[in-house]
């Protein structure tokens, strides 16, 4: 779980890093090592970058929760990293926004989030109510052990 949640944050701070750097219109490469757990390292003024500016909708089956209830041990853990997740999406200052789900189910199968076009209206619907979501992702579960390598690439 600590390394699944490492690479959302990861994400994240990447998002924000790719924002800042295209805004500032440098070139540096970024490499980011998602097998380095040392939150400590992450400079406060990307935290409050992200938290500023990332709207995230996270879809996601079971084994996905596992990464809500993990960013909820690192907000504990340092309240510098605070987070707000809800089946809607919050919109709580200086935390990173989460909406979970579909608005409403929080447990989202391929067919309920980029499969088919009924979920991928259900997604629409959740951009287009909350236009300020800027991030928007779906969790793997068990689907790559057997998934093509085209139903891999259609995602």
């Amino acid at each position: 779980m600590r390394r699944s949640l490492i690479a959302l944050l990861s994400c994240i701070f990447v998002a924000s890093t790719i924002t800042s750097v295209h805004s500032l219109g440098n070139s540096e490469a970024l490499i980011i090592d998602h097998n380095y757990t040392d939150l400590s390292i992450i400079p406060d003024y990307r935290i409050d970058l992200v938290q500023a500016n990332i709207k995230l909708h996270y879809a996601h089956t079971s084994h996905g929760s596992q990464l809500t209830y993990g960013l909820s041990f690192v907000q504990d853990s340092d309240p510098a990293f605070q987070v707000a997740i809800g089946t809607s999406l919050p919109d709580v200052a200086g935390a990173l926004c989460v909406l979970d789900g579909q608005e409403g189910p929080t447990y989202i199968t391929p067919e309920l989030y980029w499969q088919t076009p009924y979920g991928m209206s259900l997604t629409s619907s959740v951009l287009n109510t909350n236009p300020t979501i800027n991030v928007s992702m779906w969790s793997w579960c068990t689907q790559l052990d057997y998934y093509t390598v085209g139903e891999v690439q259609a995602y």
